[in-house]
């Protein structure tokens, strides 16, 4: 091989190079050819050895095959050829660089590289690549065959052609004389004929070109049929009645000739032939019928309804309601039937007399005023003019009881008084008595009779009348008067220069008239008011006022203490009856006021426990001693019993009726309870210890304490007790202690300054009310033993009787 090397070459340099990319059709001799110029140093090493390599890339795996090269070896004096991979491809050897592919295949398209290099070792001098692309000829593989529809069928005509590039496909139509129309729209090689009429006949052209050699093409013939109609059905008559004879056809056109028949639709009975005949036709052969042609090019139906009218049956009343209900009582009636044409009116009787008409809904509401026993039923009518009926449906109605009695009756205190209640109803109710606010027993019959009536017997009756209808009843106000009693005395303290009430402590019904006078002088009447008021008190107004209290029934004269105190003093009467006598005190009692303070420090705490004092009975006359043992007797408390904290002063003891961890329980009369006198519990325990404040009076506390004022620490109360009572005195009711966290506390506090507490679980605190201020005291026995009062603001609650009963129990 000789090489013309140009002078002063500086590097290789290709100087011949394929196309690139290089096209090439299918089946032709492509040539590759690649010229080169070397430098002088290149030409003098090529003299010894160089190489050409060719090679194709491999896409599959990223790699370039080797396809065939030459080599010269100076040594040897001569070229050397690698065979070529493929047999259709070989190496002119007769020119510097060419490669030769005869009848391209498909398979030859790709990249192909030349190396040249001048070193033995195989580094490359240069390089070049080139795309080599194998075109093809169009060619038609796959195309619609003839076509043989019917008239509104969608057809579609494909064609498909392969190629390289990919082929474009048309479809044209061929004319009679060989022409071709203009290209018909398709997408990808699919032209749709959406509506196929006899127009569409004829034979239709797909073509394909690519640029690459000849045109392709291929004919589809499209043969279109006719299609078939369902045109009328014919009736023999209008309308048809039950018991007519009936006929009806179906008319039905195509090519070919379809085949009709007649198909029942709720059944799908099917019956051949164009005509559907009913010699004697009744109400279950209503309903639709449809008429169906096929042929070849498919099935048309039409739908006809058999309509046939006859009179109403199965008529029949429904109600909301049993057969059985209450005088006033609405009632709803539903009329119903099965006819053609609709019922256009419906009627309603009461034995037998029509009552309503209920129109075309069949629908209406009754009130069933009066008792007694009624027949109901209905009619129904449409334009067939033939009547039908319901069954009677029998009622009976009743009524609820109603109630007659007079509205209060009067009587006095020890007659005999009979009520009458006078109640009426179908069925005929039952009736009772039965006093009001109370649970007392209750009395049958419509009488209420009551023999030697008092005046606990006075109040609000209710009489109640009941059948299955329902309830009724009424009440009477039985008011039994008597005349005018004393139920305590009084004694009011009032300090000088306060206004002052008195309260004349009488009770009486009718309520009594009052007149005060001054002491014993009646000749001077004062006030003619139930009160007597004094707006500005002084040493003037100290002493006995009489009042005299007298109604329709009688009257009676008592008398009432007011004592004026002046400084913290006030001067005092003895009080006549049960009251107690402040002057002559047990000796072995001591006041409140007079116990003065005897622990310096909760050193004392350590010193012996002290001994109860005994509560003593008094009398009218005289007052006798008299210590409670355990086995005392002792009365459960009225529910209706309230508590004040009252002076020892204000009670005179009657009874002792228990005794315990708290002190003795006594029942006596109380009095100056601000108008409330009256026979009450009153629990006291006379001890040698103090209150933490023993020279104020209790009042002065439970009103401080109501605006707010915090009570300091005494000197002689112990940080942890006082800290027990501010709690008792917050604000917040839901921020005090119960009584099972105070119980917890002072068991505690029993525990760390070895204090003996007496307090049981069951033991609730006792509640004494002043103006609103409900005082919760709690006694404590320690061994230096003090008498705590915790004051708290709490809500007035009313007690049961059960627990009213605990509270008394709780002393013993």
């Amino acid at each position: 091989m000789s090489l013309d090397i140009p002078e002063k070459i500086k590097s290789f340099n290709w100087t011949v190079q394929p196309a690139n990319p290089t096209l090439v059709t299918k089946g032709v001799d492509l040539s590759l050819t690649w010229k080169f110029t070397l430098t002088a140093d290149e030409q003098t090493k090529s003299q010894t050895f160089h190489f050409i390599r060719w090679t194709k890339f491999n896409e599959a795996s990223s790699n370039y095959d080797l396809i065939g090269g030459t080599a010269f070896l100076k040594a040897t004096g001569s070229r050397s050829f690698a065979k070529p991979s493929a047999p259709h491809i070989k190496i002119d050897r007769n020119d510097q660089a060419t490669l030769l592919i005869n009848n391209v295949r498909t398979e030859d398209e790709g990249t192909y590289k030349i190396e040249y290099g001048v070193e033995i070792n195989g580094t490359l001098l240069a390089n070049h690549e080139v795309n080599v692309t194998v075109l093809e000829h169009p060619e038609i593989i796959n195309a619609s065959n003839d076509q043989d529809v019917c008239e509104g069928s969608m057809v579609t005509l494909g064609c498909h052609a392969t190629g390289k590039p990919a082929p474009n496909i048309t479809w044209t139509r061929m004319w009679e004389n060989g022409t071709d129309s203009d290209e018909l729209p398709s997408v990808d090689g699919n032209y749709v004929i959406s509506n196929a009429s006899k127009s569409s006949n004829g034979t239709y052209r797909c073509k394909a070109f690519n640029g690459v050699g000849d045109t392709a093409n291929q004919t589809v013939e499209v043969i279109v049929k006719y299609s078939l109609s369902v045109s009328r059905v014919v009736r023999s008559s209008d309308t048809v009645t039950e018991g007519d004879a009936y006929n009806q056809s179906c008319e039905a056109t195509g090519d070919p000739m379809p085949n009709v028949a007649w198909i029942t639709v709720r059944n799908n009975q099917r019956s051949d032939g164009n005509l559907l005949n009913f010699t004697n036709i009744d109400r279950n052969d209503a309903g639709d019928y449809k008429c169906e042609a096929n042929n070849r090019c498919g099935v048309k139906t039409k739908t006809a309804a058999v309509s046939v009218f006859y009179q109403p049956s199965n008529v029949s009343l429904k109600t909301n309601a049993k057969n059985k209900v209450c005088a006033g009582t609405p009632v709803s009636f539903e009329c119903s039937a099965v006819a053609n044409p609709l019922v256009h009116t419906y009627l309603s009787y009461e034995n037998n007399v029509i009552v309503s008409n209920m129109g075309n809904l069949g629908t209406v509401v009754r009130e069933m005023e009066n008792a007694g026993e009624y027949a109901f039923r209905c009619e129904a009518n449409n334009s067939i003019q033939r009547l039908s009926r319901s069954r009677n449906i029998i009622w009976t109605v009743t009524e609820p009881p109603s109630v007659q009695l007079e509205e209060r009756k009067v009587a006095k205190e020890g007659e005999n008084i009979s009520v009458y209640c006078n109640a009426s109803g179908v069925p005929p109710p039952t009736v009772s008595w039965r006093k009001l606010r109370i649970n007392g027993d209750i009395t049958n019959g419509h009488s209420l009779n009551i023999n030697n009536i008092s005046r606990c017997q006075g109040g609000e009756y209710i009489c109640t009348a009941t059948n299955i209808c329902g309830t009724a009843s009424t009440t009477i106000d039985i008011e039994v008067q008597y005349g005018p009693y004393v139920v305590g005395s009084i004694r009011h303290v009032v300090k000088e220069g306060h206004c002052a009430t008195l309260f004349c402590p009488v009770l009486g019904k009718p309520a009594p008239d009052i007149t005060w006078y001054k002491g014993n002088e009646t000749d001077a009447i004062m006030s003619a008011k139930s009160t007597l008021e004094f707006h500005l008190t002084s040493m003037d107004v100290n002493g006995w006022y009489t009042c005299f209290a007298k109604n329709s029934m009688g009257n009676v004269t008592t008398s009432v203490l007011q004592e004026i105190e002046i400084s913290g003093k006030y001067t005092h009467h003895a009080i006549s009856n049960n009251a107690y006598r402040h002057h002559n005190k047990p000796k072995n009692e001591m006041a409140m006021k007079n116990i003065e303070q005897s622990l310096a420090n909760s050193s004392t705490f350590n010193q012996p426990g002290a001994e109860y004092m005994d509560l003593k009975e008094t009398s009218a006359d005289k007052i006798k001693s008299q210590s409670a043992d355990q086995g005392a007797d002792y009365a459960a408390l009225d529910p209706s019993t309230r508590s004040w904290e009252v002076e020892r002063d204000h009670v005179a003891i009657e009874k002792i009726v228990g005794k315990g961890a708290f002190g003795q329980v006594a029942k006596g009369t109380v009095t100056e309870l601000r108008g409330r006198p009256g026979t009450t519990i009153a629990a006291k325990k006379m001890l040698k210890g103090g209150s933490p404040y023993p020279r104020m009076d209790g009042r002065k506390i439970a009103n401080l304490l109501q605006e707010g004022y915090k009570m300091p620490k005494p000197p002689h109360v112990d940080e942890e007790l006082y800290q027990v009572m501010m709690k008792c005195w917050k604000n917040d009711p839901d921020a005090r202690p119960t009584f099972i966290e105070l119980t917890m506390q002072l068991k505690d506090m029993e525990a760390t300054h070895k204090v003996i507490i007496t307090i049981k679980t069951k033991v609730s605190f006792t509640s004494f009310h002043l103006d609103g201020l409900i005082i919760c005291t709690h006694l404590l026995n320690s061994n230096e033993v003090l008498h705590w009062i915790f004051f708290c603001h709490v809500t007035e609650a009313k007690v049961p009787p059960k627990a009213a009963e605990k509270r008394t129990r709780m002393f013993q």
